[in-house]
């Protein structure tokens, strides 16, 4: 005999956060020879946390941070994590101004969140004094104004700035080919800022001013020179000299100038080309020997003549008279012949020269090659 019943259950334990519940299960039987059977089981699954919203502090230095969660299934179940807090200043302290620090908090579980806290304030300032740069200057691109500008080394921020004009004068003076030289001064009023110059080479120079060419011709019309003199300073000249190509036009004699066209033409584009017609200048005899027509005896003047091979003009001259050798001291004294050096002829007489002599009662003295003139 047999008898099947279902059996009743009813929950003995409840299940917690991370334990197991019981359940109590009963089979009560009808038929008198079976009795009533009971059993417990631990088959009912933990529940498990129900968390309630996590809480986060930091500790008043901000070295720790903690995060906190407490369960709502039972306000005993709390866990707490602390986090690795590593710090930076995010602003520095100047001399004005207190720094700020950031704080970064790590955490290792996974319920937890980092965090990022910046601290406002909280490094003190570097000093109540400001700590200067070395001052700066900075002209403007045309040199009208410069610029004083001092920074801060607590605070990259605090800085301070003159601005002046500029005085010029002029420290060299343009020249015709040199540029000239202009003094720019700044001068500031803030004791920290230094009176500035500087000297630049910014005046062009002004360039030849040239006076009217002038033309040179030489003596004989064979060269011209062009000339011109700088009107800014006379020291400037310059110069070409060509020769010229001439066509006679009146053929010049012995004493008579003639003319002939004469042509420059010059390289240089500030010198003209000149074409004139210019005397040529008289070419003068050109003598040939003196011959003697009539000579010279010591009563008488002689008589002498040249002829020009030019022209053919006879030119004569006189021939003075002989005079005695040393007049008024000839006692004794014979003159045997007068005249150049032997072999030639001489102008005055026209016979060849020979050698004087003179021959005292107290000896004889010859003088050789003196000459009667």
């Amino acid at each position: 005999e047999s008898e099947t019943v279902t059996a009743s259950a009813e929950t003995e334990k409840e299940p917690t956060c991370e334990g197991m519940g019981k359940t109590k299960y009963t089979a009560d039987f009808i038929a008198d020879w079976a009795e009533t059977q009971t059993k417990t089981l631990e088959d009912i699954n933990n529940i498990g946390h129900d968390w309630n919203d996590i809480t986060y502090a930091w500790n008043a230095d901000y070295s720790e941070y903690t995060a906190t969660r407490v369960c709502k299934n039972d306000g005993t179940h709390v866990e707490t994590e602390s986090a690795t807090v590593t710090a930076k200043v995010s602003k520095e302290a100047n001399c004005t101004e207190k720094g700020d620090t950031e704080y970064t908090a790590k955490f290792s579980v996974d319920w937890a969140e980092d965090s990022v806290k910046t601290v406002v304030g909280n490094i003190p300032v570097v000093s109540s004094e400001h700590d200067w740069n070395d001052t700066a200057y900075s002209w403007e691109a045309d040199n009208s104004e410069a610029t004083a500008t001092r920074v801060c080394k607590n605070n990259a921020n605090h800085v301070e700035t003159e601005t002046v004009a500029v005085s010029t004068k002029t420290a060299k003076e343009p020249t015709c080919e040199g540029k000239g030289k202009t003094e720019y001064t700044a001068d500031f009023a803030a004791d920290w800022a230094k009176k500035q110059t500087k000297t630049l080479e910014d005046i062009n120079a002004i360039g030849h001013d040239w006076n009217d060419t002038t033309y040179i011709w030489s003596l004989d019309n064979s060269k011209v020179t062009a000339k011109r003199v700088c009107k800014n300073d006379e020291k400037h000249i310059e110069t070409e000299t060509v020769n010229t190509i001439s066509d006679p036009i009146k053929e010049a004699t012995c004493e008579k100038d003639g003319e002939s066209e004469y042509f420059a033409d010059f390289t240089k584009d500030w010198a003209e080309d000149q074409d004139e017609i210019r005397p040529t200048k008289a070419l003068e005899h050109k003598w040939g020997a003196w011959k003697v027509i009539k000579p010279a005896t010591v009563k008488d003047k002689g008589l002498k003549e040249r002829v020009c091979e030019r022209c053919g003009e006879i030119e004569q001259d006189e021939i003075p008279k002989i005079d005695d050798v040393d007049k008024g001291n000839t006692t004794g004294v014979t003159v045997i012949g007068p005249g150049k050096a032997d072999g030639e002829i001489n102008p005055n007489t026209g016979a060849p020269s020979a050698t004087v002599a003179i021959i005292a009662a107290i000896g004889v003295v010859m003088v050789i090659g003196k000459k009667i003139k």
